[in-house]
Parts: C-alpha cells; structure tokens; sequence
C-alpha cells in the first residue's frame, strides 16, 4: 500500500505527507482528532475519484438525518453512503482542515472498529458444518479462534529456515511462547504451532513495543496450515481508480468474494491498526475469520490478512471489514525479524 506515490492524486498524496509530517506513536490523539469522535483517517473510492475519507463516529456528526442503516453490498452502494464533509463540526472540519481539504473529503459514519475474533463461549450448529476454506485455529489458553493466513518463513537462531504462518495478532493472544491449536473434529483440538513473533512476551497486551500498528503474529508450524501463494504480493496505490476484486479464504466463512472500496491510514484504538483495506459486502467475513488470507480475484496476487470491521451505526450487522496490506506488513514487520512470505 503506497500513500506517498503520485498515482494517488494531488489530493490524497498531499494529505498523506502532511499526515506522516505531524504523525506521532498516536496521530489520532496527537492531533485531537480521536476524542472529537473520529475513529479512522484514510482514502474512499468514489465515482468523482479517490477522496480523503474521515471514518467518523454517528454522535460527532453536526446535522440529523436519515441514515441508511443497511450495509453496503456493492461499490455504487458504498459511495452513496458516503456523506459530504459539511456534516461534521465546525471545531473538526477546522482540525481536519490542517492535513487536508476538507471541502473534498468524505465522511463514512461507522462504530468503532473491532477484531473478528471468535469467543471460546458457546458453540454454534453452523461451526460443525465446515466449508471450503483455511484451517480453523485458537490460542490454547485463550481459546480465542481465528484463521491461519499466509504461509511464512524465517531464520531460526542458527540461521537455519523455519516453516510458519501469518494469524492476526489478537488471535495469537498470549503473545510469544503461545501454543497454537487446529481443530481436526467437532470438539477436538490438537497443537499446530508456537507463537515466535513478536519476540517480546507482553502477557498478550498488544502494546506499543510489539504491536507497531499491526494486527499479525507468526506461528512456527510444520503443518501445512498457512496459504501458499504462487503469484508474489501486490503493492497497490491506496487511492483507488476503481473497486477492485478480492477473494477470502476464511475459517467461519469458507472462500468467499467481495471489493475492495477504500484504505485506511491509521484507525482504531488501543492501540491502533495501520495501512488496511475496506472490503465489502457485509456477508464477506464473520467472527473467526481474523488472520485470513485475501487475495486478488484477477491474477491471484497476494493482498492482506482479514483483522476486522466495523459495524453501522444502531445496528448489529458488520458493514464493512479490514484487511491490512501484506506488503506494508512484510515490510515493517516481517523483514526486520529476519521473516517474509513464503511463495510457490
């Protein structure tokens, strides 16, 4: 994901220098942004072209009016539920106005986004009806379930190469050390692997140290969990010119199809996630997807891992999902810690 390329556009590339010029650990806060409602600053897809995007909290917007509350299930149905800047505040559009013009975003009115984590408690008929798709996984002591994701590999201490997966980091929720399971029966677990980055063993805080604004773990596995990808991984502008095709391979939600509409600087909290994608529809992704490998529909090229989503405003349906670039985690994550992607 390239926010600084001039494939974005005078617009979307001038607020992201001045983004990364005022950027601290927390831009949110440091800019005041977050308490004034905002959850997320990124890029929307809309017919007129890519548009600074504000993900906004319902309770911060300045005007009343008929929200629709069904989630978006194509592009066009996307941008119409987009809203022109002039239903923020005054205070905000001013604080907003420091980084980009404000008169050409977008705001997309959402709840605050949340993991894809399924929870240990209940057990659901639909979960002993496997579908098509990725290996369901939990953390043994959490019993928080997930997804493996892509299929990795790093340098073990001498120097020899270890066979892994990608998960999100919230599924891997004992931090390092932590033993990873399968599920190989209705209610039967077995160990698939051990949790080596990141390194730092915070008791399963995503904290500051080890979190760097990346929701992914990976798990030292000699199973043959983790998506093999053959077609290498795709570093896309983050503005986009048009929606773009996507297919998940999910644990809850088998292989399953949707479009990408828009991509996200920086959003969330405690601590915030980084460099994401926004795919639709709402029916793409359930709870126990998180760590889930996307791909390109056309070409098969390797995009992100599935994290998490948001939900509409008064409503209990997930709108939309996040899907963080694989190239910017391979990048900042993988490849300092002597990890990458592994590829046919």
């Amino acid at each position: 994901m390239e926010w600084l390329s001039e494939e974005n556009g005078p617009e979307i590339s001038h607020f992201a220098r001045a983004y990364e010029e005022q950027r601290a650990w927390r831009p949110l806060d440091e800019l005041g942004l977050r308490d004034m409602g905002v959850h997320g600053i990124g890029a929307a897809w809309t017919p007129l072209g890519a548009r600074p995007l504000t993900l906004i909290d319902v309770k911060a917007l300045d005007q009343i009016f008929e929200m629709r509350l069904i989630p978006p299930d194509t592009p066009s149905e996307f941008a119409e539920s987009l809203l022109p800047a002039q239903f923020l505040s005054h205070r905000l559009q001013e604080r907003l106005g420091r980084i980009f013009p404000v008169g050409e975003s977008v705001v997309l009115p959402s709840g605050p986004p949340e993991p894809l984590w399924r929870s240990p408690i209940g057990w659901r008929l639909s979960d002993r009806r496997k579908k098509p798709g990725m290996h369901r996984i939990r953390c043994y002591k959490k019993r928080i379930r997930g997804t493996p994701g892509f299929s990795v590999k790093r340098l073990g201490s001498g120097g020899n190469e270890v066979r892994g997966f990608l998960t999100a980091r919230h599924v891997a929720a004992c931090g390092a050390g932590c033993i990873v399971e399968r599920q190989t029966g209705p209610f039967h677990w077995e160990p698939a692997g051990v949790v080596r980055i990141p390194e730092e063993d915070c008791g399963g805080e995503m904290c500051e140290h080890c979190y760097s604004g990346y929701d992914v773990a990976v798990v030292d596995s000699d199973q043959p969990l983790g998506y093999l990808n053959g077609k290498g991984i795709v570093d896309l502008p983050a503005a986009l010119h048009s929606p773009i095709q996507v297919r998940m391979f999910g644990a809850i939600s088998g292989i399953s199809t949707g479009m990408i509409c828009g991509a996200l600087m920086e959003y969330g909290d405690n601590p915030p996630w980084r460099n994401s994608w926004i795919l639709i529809p709402s029916g793409i992704a359930a709870n126990g997807d998180s760590g889930a490998p996307v791909i390109l529909e056309e070409g098969g090229h390797a995009l992100g891992v599935m994290v998490g989503g948001h939900r509409m405003p008064n409503s209990p349906t997930i709108a939309a999902f996040y899907v963080q670039d694989l190239s910017c985690i391979e990048r900042e994550v993988l490849r300092p810690q002597n990890a990458w992607v592994h590829h046919r």
